[in-house]
């Protein structure tokens, strides 16, 4: 809190109603000033939610945050070629300063920066220069590691160095060790390999310090992952790695790659790593980020997606619309989330296209000295964001929509025409639309509007091996099919890939047609339904489906090895062949974890 009764009143009016600010205002200068600092802070943490809210922007592209030893906040990022900026925040990432600039950088530099907080409360700022004498990286084209750090207390900067010469990838993550020791993983081209098959040409390594980055060592390891032949997207390789300490001293590292998952690697030392090898955790060839929050716990935030299929043959972008967050109690051998924390405000095909990056990725997080998170994420201007929400909305066990706050919780895009740059045009496929029976609220519209594909829908839901799904459904007035499905990971709502992946569904119609492999169920028209799945992980895995109440056939599987089957997401699409403008309605959805 501040010091003086006016800005007290400011702060408490900016976080709770007008009257309660007043009221404290008028008790202090009654002189009963710590009965209305207590009364304030508790209404005002109890009227905070806990859900994530955008509470600001900053000018580049993968900035980092670091909490000072005093509980101050700071965004760093790179003004690239000109100086290192800042905000910050005094009151827990809740407002934050104008941008300010740190120290002056000479020469071409990256977007690409980690900021450490030592073990002396001093600070050092990381970043790439650029080296240029061709275009070919790693031969006549190098990106090298320098270093900021400050003196006297984060007082003053000493003057920038370059640390390491190399061709590194960005810069994703930073610790220092319980002994002190400094590891900086990161990725880094070899000249003579090529991007695609086998491995790329990026493989991830680390370098290290044990002396407060005065000097530095490289590790001999060289992290590689597996490439595939006609991969939609850059097949470079074992790239932008993550890292953290764990609990027993060792170091535990994420490492982006184009298989479809985090590839992981461990060490000891931070020298001698590990093979990388799949992880436990889907990616869509985005970085991720490790940090350990005050409590012990692990908090990753990382794209939770799948990449879609090449379109007629041509690169398409995907895998980046949402940013996902998930905690671990036990040093990340299971998560438990899975949330959607922030979601490309442009998805929808709202906004400028740009050129290169898209989407939202390249996240960085800090817990505040009230135990929030602060995210800071996002690709370019417009997506670039810094979110607050606290840890225990990743843990909630019910969600519901009913749509009165528009389509903020779906992914309803429609990508259509052909692909160029990288990208096809998108709009909003799925559509909400005034409510049958009451004009005031409103229903979600898939179905198929005109000669291009129908459209689908998704929905995010905090992931469990043990829940209840509930929808009220109608059949529009030409409603032809649809397929309800329940995945677990962010698919585009027109990407069928999903069939193939961990994912069961159904199919919705209005007369029964009977398909290998999928249960059908027959809606009566003009009629709301209220359909539900159950799913259960304990001992048996078993799907249980229910219209109106009626227990229909469920799936069940004793077989396969689904000991890790989670669903997070549900996914519906239309299947109409002709124009079918209503499809199927969505009045409502319900979540709810059923875990023991």
């Amino acid at each position: 809190m501040t010091s003086t009764p006016s800005n007290f009143v400011l702060r408490c009016s900016a976080i709770s109603p007008c009257p309660l600010a007043c009221a404290a205002g008028l008790v202090w200068r009654c002189g009963a000033f710590v009965l209305a600092l207590a009364f304030c802070a508790a209404t005002s943490l109890a009227a905070e939610p806990s859900a994530p809210v955008v509470v600001g922007t900053f000018p580049e592209n993968e900035a980092d945050v670091v909490r000072l030893a005093n509980g101050t906040l700071k965004i760093f990022y790179n003004q690239r070629g000109e100086y290192v900026g800042s905000l910050t925040s005094q009151d827990d990432g809740r407002t934050w300063s104008a941008p300010q600039k740190e120290f002056a950088v000479s020469g071409e530099t990256a977007h690409a920066m980690q900021v450490l907080l030592d073990r002396r409360g001093e600070l050092q700022v990381y970043w790439l220069g650029i080296r240029r004498g061709g275009r070919k990286l790693g031969v006549d084209y190098f990106l090298d590691l320098w270093q900021a750090t400050t003196r006297d207390g984060g007082r003053s900067w000493n003057e920038p160095r370059r640390v390491h010469e190399g061709a590194i990838g960005a810069l994703r993550g930073i610790v220092q060790t319980q002994t002190g020791r400094i590891v900086i993983p990161f990725s880094t081209a070899h000249p003579k390999r090529k991007a695609g098959p086998p491995i790329g040409y990026f493989y991830t390594t680390a370098v290290y310090s044990d002396d407060d980055g005065q000097t530095w060592q490289t590790s001999p390891s060289q992290l590689t992952a597996t490439c595939f032949e006609g991969y939609n997207g850059g097949n470079y390789g074992a790239v932008e790695p993550t890292i953290v300490e764990r609990q027993d001293g060792t170091l535990w590292m994420l490492i982006r790659t184009q298989t479809g998952r985090m590839y992981e690697s461990s060490s000891a030392d931070g020298r001698e790593w590990s093979e990388a090898k799949p992880s436990g955790l889907y990616g869509s060839n985005s970085p991720a980020m490790l940090r350990r929050l005050d409590d012990g716990r692990l908090l990753v935030c990382w794209n939770n997606a799948q990449v879609p299929p090449r379109h007629e043959g041509q690169g398409v972008y995907g895998g980046r619309d949402a940013l996902h967050a998930a905690i671990s109690d036990d040093d990340g051998k299971t998560w438990r989330g899975a949330r959607e924390v922030y979601r490309d405000p442009t998805r929808h095909g709202q906004g400028v296209e740009l050129r290169n990056d898209r989407g939202t990725a390249y996240p960085d997080a800090v817990q505040t000295k009230d135990g929030a998170i602060v995210l800071v994420t996002g690709q370019g201007e417009g997506r670039r964001a810094i979110i607050r929400f606290r840890p225990e909305w990743l843990l909630e066990t019910t969600q519901t929509d009913d749509f009165s706050r528009g389509l903020e919780q779906w992914h309803a895009q429609q990508e259509v025409g052909p692909a160029q740059r990288f990208f096809r045009k998108r709009r909003e496929g799925a559509q909400l639309i005034p409510h049958p029976d009451d004009p005031k609220r409103q229903v979600l519209s898939i179905g198929k509007r005109d000669a291009e594909p129908p459209a689908g829908a998704v929905w995010n839901f905090p992931q469990t091996a043990n829940g209840e799904l509930t929808l009220r459904v109608r059949a529009g007035a030409d409603f032809q099919e649809a397929t309800l499905g329940l995945t677990d990971r962010l698919f585009l709502p027109t990407d069928e890939s999903y069939k193939g992946a961990a994912s069961f569904g159904i199919q919705l119609a209005t007369r029964m047609v009977p398909q290998k492999g999928i249960q059908s169920l027959a809606l009566t028209p003009h009629n709301w339904h209220e359909l539900k799945f159950a799913w259960s992980n304990e001992g048996r895995w078993q799907l249980l489906i229910e219209l109106d109440g009626k227990k229909m056939s469920g799936l069940e599987n004793s077989n396969l090895n689904l000991d890790d089957l989670e669903f997070g997401y549900l996914y519906i699409r239309s299947n109409a062949d002709n124009v079918d403008r209503l499809g199927l309605l969505v009045e409502r959805v319900e979540f709810r974890d059923t875990s023991n």
